[in-house]
């Protein structure tokens, strides 16, 4: 049977302030680059890390 969905939560008063307050610093502040692995290297450790043997 499948859940019923609940209802979007709505923040009121000190709780909605300090949310606002959050997200409003958070946009302003910057995030580092963050460095995407190489293929090469990924499927190597993949490829090291699979099990042995077929299904």
């Amino acid at each position: 049977m499948a859940m019923a969905i609940k209802p979007t939560p709505v923040l009121k008063g000190k709780e909605a302030r300090a949310f606002r307050d959050k997200i409003e610093r958070e946009v302003s502040s910057k995030v580092p680059p963050v460095a995407t692995p190489n293929v090469s290297k990924v499927r190597e450790l993949i490829l090291a890390k699979r099990t042995c043997g077929s299904k």
